[in-house]
Formats: C-alpha cells, structure tokens, sequence
C-alpha cells in the first residue's frame, strides 16, 4: 500500500474541503467523496476508502493505514 507524509494529507484535506465548498453551491453538483479521490489519486488500492462516504472517516482510514511518519 501506498504512503503519505500528514503534512500532505493536510493539504490534500483543505484542497478537497475547498472544492466541496464551491460545488455544494452548484445546484445539482456532483463530487468525489475524499475517500475515492485519495485512493484514484495515490493508488492506496484501499476498498474501504472508495466506499467511504464520509470524509472523517476516510481520513482516519489513511491515517492508519497509509500515513507515514518522517524521522
């Protein structure tokens, strides 16, 4: 599986909040729950994630398993 540094995931995180904000005020928007898009994005092949509606969880999701600590 693939790994992420927390600063990454952070910036991922507020990037996607962004764009939600902005398609939330778009009648009839469709988006990607955060789950699937860091999956697509960084090939996790995680199936809980593509599943994961929600994007607390899904962040806590790669936090277990696809974050890795710098030393």
């Amino acid at each position: 599986m693939s790994k992420i540094t927390m600063p990454l995931l952070k910036i991922e995180l507020n990037s996607w909040l962004d764009l939600k904000k902005s398609m939330d005020a778009v009648p009839n928007g469709k988006m990607t729950n955060f789950g699937k898009y860091m999956d697509d994005k960084y090939a996790f092949n995680n199936k809980a994630l593509l599943n994961e509606a929600d994007h607390n969880t899904a962040l806590l999701l790669i936090m277990r398993d696809h974050v890795q600590e710098i030393h």
